[in-house]
């Protein structure tokens, strides 16, 4: 049943002030308690077809929110504003305070009323079902960046006393989880697009979308075919399971390579000198606060960004005893940092393959703790593989022949997860030793 009839309406009677039409006739949109919004094709709809067209003076655009009152206000109170997202948030208070004087007022009815899924609302009960994963303290940093922005323009912009925490909550995480980045005359704004914020994820989109300038609208088009009736998708990007599950409040499946987790480990500095945490010029791993502790994934990248950090002279020279050191210090950090959680991964598997919960947000919740455990048991296998084939290396004749690096390096290279490794790391430095000319 198709609804949100209001929000179609308005978009009709909005796009009369302009030159272009708000066409959306291809879809329907439904909605049901479990499923939430679900945007179906309402046709048969071909490869190429332009699906949704929204005028430029139906966008609630960054550019427009910072000309609006209160957005005048805080630049005259030189508050410092630490997000971009701010400025279209108090925007959209203002605007919903006006109720239906408002001319964006068909489409600000249609936004969600609350965000029970949003992980920053989570009772201590669900929180207990994240302990041990990086995304309670994402939460936490959350909260703090909310109420830092609220706190600093309550302080010093008068006329914001008038809104409270909880509007201004609400208003920042509606543009958090529906925001576009549209380029604008050449520029990068930020915008909320009508309809357009009603399609749900999927790493595999059948639409894609721009801003036309010549046409001054937001374009939806169709990448392949889609019969009528079945659900359309968007892509919010690639992101990690983290950043859906906080930032949006859902979790992906297939989303192996972005995944991300949290490990501690000790730096190597010059002089073989051990420290924790300090930064050095040869990586730009992100560090997670004090002690050591950095965010990583299965790529290549981040590992070799890793291991500059714990062997900064790994980028000028490797050895076979050097690779064996490196490859058992993350081990070992990875199988420390499984020990915050309070379940095995093979727990949590079989939890998922039961599918019992009567919660969607504890489900979410496990498979958020579970992401995280994927990477560091991958890290785990992949460095006992490759710590495995050095020793053996080590352990026989240095002037092995090429043939028997190209046996060892094709067993270690049928581990699919493990070839970027193998083929730009592993390989070089084993053919390089098996040289009696190098």
């Amino acid at each position: 049943m198709e609804t949100h009839i209001p929000v179609f309406e308005w978009l009709r009677q909005c796009s009369k002030d302009g030159n272009i039409t708000a066409e959306f006739g291809a879809i329907n949109v439904t909605e049901s308690k479990g499923a939430g919004r679900i945007v179906r094709a309402g046709r048969n709809i071909k490869d190429g077809e332009r699906i949704v067209t929204i005028p430029l003076n139906c966008l609630m655009t960054s550019r427009d929110a910072k000309k609006c009152q209160l957005a005048r206000e805080i630049k005259k109170s030189h508050a410092t504003i630490h997000s971009e997202h701010t400025w279209l948030a108090v925007y959209l208070m203002e605007e919903s305070r006006k109720g239906n004087t408002s001319r964006y007022w068909g489409y600000i009815s249609s936004l969600p009323k609350s965000f029970e899924s949003m992980p920053i609302f989570f009772s201590k009960e669900l929180k207990a079902h994240l302990q041990g994963s990086i995304a309670l303290s994402k939460i936490t940093s959350m909260k703090k960046d909310l109420r830092r922005d609220f706190e600093e323009i309550s302080e010093k912009v008068p006329g914001f006393a008038k809104y409270d925490y909880k509007e201004f909550e609400w208003s920042r995480l509606c543009v958090w989880t529906r925001v576009f980045s549209i380029e604008l005359g050449g520029k990068e704004v930020d915008a909320l697009v009508p309809i357009a914020d009603m399609f749900n994820h999927s790493p595999q989109p059948q639409i894609s979308w721009y801003f036309c300038d010549e046409e001054k609208a937001f374009c939806m088009t169709c990448e392949q075919d889609v019969p009528k009736g079945a659900q359309i998708f968007d892509s919010y990007g690639r992101k990690s399971m983290s950043r859906y599950f906080v930032n949006y409040g859902f979790t992906v499946g297939g989303n192996y390579t972005f995944n991300e987790a949290v490990i501690d480990v000790p730096l190597r500095m010059k002089g073989d000198r051990k420290c924790k945490g300090k930064h050095t010029k040869y990586a730009d791993i992100s560090p997670r606060g004090k002690g050591g502790k950095y965010t990583i994934t299965t790529s290549l990248a981040s590992f070799q960004k890793l291991s500059q950090r714990i062997q900064p002279e790994r980028m000028f020279s490797k050895s076979i005893e050097g690779e064996i050191r490196l490859l058992l210090t993350i081990e070992k950090a990875c199988k420390h940092a499984l020990k915050r959680f309070p379940h095995s991964l093979r727990y949590d598997h079989a939890l998922l393959k039961k599918n019992e919960f009567r919660d969607p947000n504890v489900r979410n919740a496990v498979v958020m703790r579970c992401s995280e455990k994927e990477v560091l048991h991958w890290y785990i296998g992949f460095c006992t593989t490759m710590r495995h084939i050095y020793m053996r290396w080590s352990e026989s004749n240095p002037s092995k022949s090429s043939n028997s690096v190209s046996d060892m390096v094709a067993g270690a290279r049928s581990v699919e997860s493990y070839r970027d490794y193998v083929d730009c790391v592993l390989d070089s430095l084993l053919t390089s030793l098996s040289d009696p000319k190098s």
